[in-house]
């Protein structure tokens, strides 16, 4: 007994639906490995994949790191304009009312939301790979 891959309209619907072809499971997997292999061990077809792999990674690294930098730039601005808001308050040049104190609460959920994201951020952040050249077998992780 031969396992084989068979089409799947045949298989579903029966040969009267559509006269599907079987191919032997063992050449057809035999087939599809060879060619994977003589396609990415050939040359430098497995170190382009994975400088490609590792470019990609260092681009979105790169986003990751800027939009890290911009959620720091957003916490701290609201920090340093609360800041003066209590430095006015405390030496009496402004008085409390209702709009600073809309104000205030505003610029404190501005800090809290970009130090809620920024902490997201950093917890997704992956460990960074690199692709280097061994010297004595080609190319490795």
């Amino acid at each position: 007994m031969h396992r084989c891959y068979a089409c799947s309209t045949c298989a579903r619907k029966g040969k009267k639906a559509r006269p599907g072809q079987t191919v032997q499971m063992d050449r057809l997997d035999h087939l599809v490995t060879k060619h994977l292999m003589d396609k990415l061990l050939a040359g430098n077809g497995l170190w382009e994949l994975l400088s490609s792999l590792a470019s990609r990674r260092a681009e979105r690294a790169a986003s990751v790191d800027a939009r890290l930098a911009a959620l720091e730039r957003e916490a701290t601005n609201a920090e340093d304009k609360l800041r003066r808001l209590y430095k006015l308050i405390e030496d009496g040049v402004a008085e409390m009312d209702d709009l600073l104190k809309e104000r205030i609460t505003a610029l404190k959920t501005g800090r809290n939301r970009s130090r809620e994201a920024l902490a997201r951020a950093r917890g997704n952040v992956n460990a960074k790979s690199e692709v280097t050249e061994a010297p004595s077998r080609g190319s490795a992780l």
